[in-house]
């Protein structure tokens, strides 16, 4: 089981710095290119996307934690994060990260069980993600979830 709570402004800069770094080896490794320009996309991407951090409209940012760890709320380890946006009926994930030391525990499992509850209270009637080609455990994890192959992203290089 996990708590999924908001995450709060004085956590996002160290977020911000993980999704970074995580997304600028993706892009590196999808479109064959250093990490420094990986990295630079990467940070122009995240800022563009969330100009105001946790306050940017139409996005959620939230902060997984393990329910049976023994500490009061707010004061629980962070295992994870989730991204989320919304446009009408729709929700899109833009990052879903569990830290390494937490895998493989179930929390992923739990946390996607826990937005699909929130979101469908919200109103919302879709929810959607990418996954990289090269995450072959996450694709699995969708594929339990019941998240469908919708379309195929291509790219060569010129």
């Amino acid at each position: 089981m996990i708590i999924l709570r908001n995450m709060a402004a004085v956590e996002y800069p160290d977020y911000r710095l993980l999704l970074i770094g995580e997304y600028a080896r993706d892009l590196s490794a999808t479109h064959r290119y250093d990490i420094h320009r990986g990295r630079e996309n990467a940070r122009a991407s995240i800022d563009g996307s969330l100009p105001l951090g946790v306050d940017t409209a139409d996005h959620q940012l939230y902060c997984i934690e393990p329910a049976d760890a023994d500490a009061d709320l707010g004061q629980r380890p962070v295992a994870g994060y989730l991204w989320v946006g919304r446009k009408g009926d729709t929700a899109f994930i833009y990052d879903f990260y569990i830290l390494p030391a937490w895998r493989r525990r179930g929390l992923g499992r739990s946390a996607l069980a826990q937005l699909d509850r929130l979101l469908r209270g919200q109103g919302v009637t879709e929810l959607g993600l990418r996954v990289a080609a090269g995450n072959p455990g996450a694709q699995v994890l969708y594929d339990a979830c019941g998240f469908r192959v919708t379309g195929v992203n291509m790219a060569k290089p010129l």
